[in-house]
Formats: structure tokens, C-alpha cells, sequence
């Protein structure tokens, strides 16, 4: 009985061992560094799905992609050229920023006043507007992409809407 409790006792502390590994990773891991994504509004081009990825860069820089996809209303061109009920999804805009975190905010550009803060309640982004992203699982894409799709089908009833451009 006895060496039964022991090899529990070792069997406990093992597993503390390894889950308290974990914790410790998650609680000293930066929190900004990763893949971010949501839907925020973007100037000119409406709301867009928004991936961003936030690397270190040195000390407390970043380097920080952001790019923006949306469906984009196709025109047709000639002499009627006129507006469609078709729309593309396409990538709308690719920007790169390097950011400098200055208490607990990573400043990206501050005559655009863009900004991105960490909510340590709900562990998601936020612009100064109020808007968040969280953490892109890889789950996230499709279902944000749907949640456009049903809001411009809103807008425009009759539309048509395709993932790629026709070459």
C-alpha cells in the first residue's frame, strides 16, 4: 500500500510539474506577439476582415502586418460601365507598421491615432474606437468571412458574391 502512494505522490507532482511548465510559458509569453484577426471598419473600404501579425522586433518594438479583405463590388467596363450586383472577395489592403509599446499600449502610428491595447479581461486587441480582435486559431477565418458575406447580402439582396475575381 505504501509504495502504491508513493508512485501516486510521484505521479502528482510529475503532472504539476509539467502543467506548472505551461503556466509559467503562458504567463512570461508576450501577449501581443501572434496572429490577430476581426472585423473593424476600414477608411474606404467599409468593414473588412482584418489578420494581423505582431512580431518582436528589439526590446519593446514590433513589427506588426496587418491586411484587409472584404467583398469588393465589381464594375464593368465600356461604354455602360456601371456598378453589378457581383461581388469579389479580395484582399483591399496590406499595411505594415513598426510599433513601440509605451505602458501596456503598442503605439503603430500616432497621426492616424492607431493604436492597439491589450484587454487582460476579455485577452483581445483593441483600437482607440473600441473595436477588438482576438487571437486567430485558424477557426475564426471562415465564419468572419460568412458574417460579411450575410451583412452585404443585407445591403444588397440581388447580389452575387464570389470568392476569387475571374482572370
Amino acid at each position: 500500500m505504501k509504495k502504491f502512494l508513493k508512485w501516486i505522490a510521484l505521479c502528482v507532482i510529475f503532472v504539476l510539474c509539467v502543467s506548472g511548465c505551461g503556466i509559467l510559458k503562458t504567463v512570461t509569453e508576450d501577449p501581443y506577439v501572434g496572429n490577430w484577426i476581426g472585423i473593424v471598419k476600414v477608411p474606404g473600404m467599409g468593414n473588412a476582415l482584418l489578420r494581423v501579425n505582431i512580431e518582436p522586433a528589439e526590446e519593446e518594438r514590433y513589427r506588426v502586418h496587418a491586411t484587409a479583405e472584404n467583398y469588393q463590388r465589381v464594375q464593368t467596363e465600356g461604354e455602360n460601365a456601371s456598378e453589378s450586383n457581383e461581388f469579389v472577395w479580395q484582399t483591399g489592403a496590406e499595411l505594415r507598421f513598426t510599433g513601440q509599446l509605451e505602458s501596456d499600449t503598442l503605439q503603430l502610428n500616432r497621426m492616424m491615432h492607431l493604436s492597439l491595447m491589450l484587454s487582460k479581461a476579455t485577452g483581445k486587441l483593441r483600437f482607440p474606437d473600441g473595436t477588438e480582435i482576438s487571437r486567430d486559431t485558424g477557426k475564426e477565418y471562415p465564419a468572419l468571412k460568412e458574417e460579411l458575406r450575410k451583412e452585404m447580402h443585407e445591403k444588397f439582396p440581388e447580389a452575387v458574391f464570389r470568392d476569387k475575381k475571374a482572370q
